[in-house]
């Protein structure tokens, strides 16, 4: 959400959807901001990285998002909107104890 207030103008939007799936637990946030460049795409969670649009930070909120859904067993991605902006997509397996829902 942070990183979606502070790439999206004054006057644009964020988008949040959260939906249960079968056995999973889906988090949609997008954006109406600049996008994520392809070079930058594959190194997004990576420790350390700072986007070419970051003049602060010490690029570790990605990668520690990432780290904090997969140890939860789940999964992070992004990706560019077809309009203008970025999404991102955490998704969780629902969980009962030490098992999967079935």
């Amino acid at each position: 959400m942070k990183n979606a207030v502070e790439h999206t103008n004054m006057n644009g939007k964020i988008f949040v959807c959260l939906k249960e799936k079968g056995t999973t637990v889906k988090l949609r946030i997008e954006d109406e901001g600049t996008g994520i460049s392809a070079e930058e795409l594959p190194h997004l969670f990576e420790r350390f990285h700072r986007g070419s649009f970051t003049k602060a930070g010490y690029g570790i909120g990605l990668n520690m998002a990432y780290d904090i859904i997969k140890a939860h067993h789940g999964t992070l991605s992004a990706g560019n909107r077809m309009e203008k902006g970025a999404w991102f997509l955490a998704e969780f397996p629902i969980l009962e104890g030490s098992r999967t829902y079935q």
